[in-house]
């Protein structure tokens, strides 16, 4: 795991640095999502000779659930996988050192002195409202608090949607929004895989549809948009496939 969370953290830098400048972790899963798909392509089309066929179910399953359990680890990590977020981080835990400083923002948030250790966690998690508290509490440290903010949000944040913390602590119009898109891609892949369908099958699969989708409600936020455009990704490349088979 922890070759994948460098290779993650690396990933995040280079689309930060580099001429892309995209330090959204929301746009960086949706392109690693395009890519898994891509290559979850290329795979089905080995699997599919003769002496593999027997094996694609398999080989797909395995792969989307490690994909997945991956993708949450991930999510669930970003203070130690995003290089720019632990910089905003630092910057804060920086920011709020002194005593004093660190009274005004947890009295502001309504919490004790004790909560002072738990600087970084704290602002990783807050939203809208708790910035709002803090912004308009501080004193001298409110344009430092303003452009911690901004940062974040522009970082880890998709409207009101917070990357790392599960979808089921933040329903919201975003929110379903996100968890609806994610129940169009998981259609449209059933649909790549499968073009007929028994009376018994149909039935299995909306049992198996709405099972996932609840379970996907206990999962974070980002995690839903990599799986998503994951599914999307790899839905498109078969479909795409099949009609140059068609028309050859």
């Amino acid at each position: 795991m922890s070759a994948i969370q460098r290779f993650f953290s690396w990933f995040c830098w280079i689309m930060d640095y580099s001429f892309l400048n995209i330090h959204n972790v929301w746009v960086i899963l949706f392109v690693l999502g395009c890519f898994s798909g891509v290559f979850f392509t290329i795979i089905l089309r080995i699997s599919k000779k003769k002496k593999y066929r027997k094996y694609v179910f398999w080989v797909l399953a395995a792969l989307i659930a490690m994909n997945v359990s991956v993708a949450e680890y991930i999510c669930r990590n970003f203070t130690e996988n995003v290089p720019r977020l632990e910089n905003i981080l630092d910057n804060a835990e920086f920011v709020l050192a002194g005593d004093s400083s660190q009274e005004k923002f947890l009295s502001a948030l309504g919490l004790k002195k004790e909560y002072g250790k738990n600087i970084r966690e704290i602002i990783y998690c807050m939203g809208e409202e708790d910035w709002k508290k803090v912004e308009h509490s501080c004193g001298n440290m409110n344009l430092y608090l303003q452009n911690i903010h901004r940062s974040i949000k522009n970082t880890i944040f998709l409207s009101n949607i917070h990357a790392g913390v599960p979808t089921c602590l933040q329903i919201s119009l975003s929110g379903l929004f996100l968890w609806g898109l994610f129940g169009i891609s998981i259609g449209a892949f059933w649909m790549s895989l499968y073009r007929k369908r028994g009376s018994k099958r149909v039935r299995y699969e909306i049992f198996l549809f709405v099972a996932a989708m609840l379970f996907l409600l206990l999962l974070s936020a980002g995690a839903l948009i990599y799986i998503a455009s994951m599914f999307f990704s790899f839905s498109t490349c078969v479909m795409c496939g099949r009609k140059k088979n068609i028309r050859k």
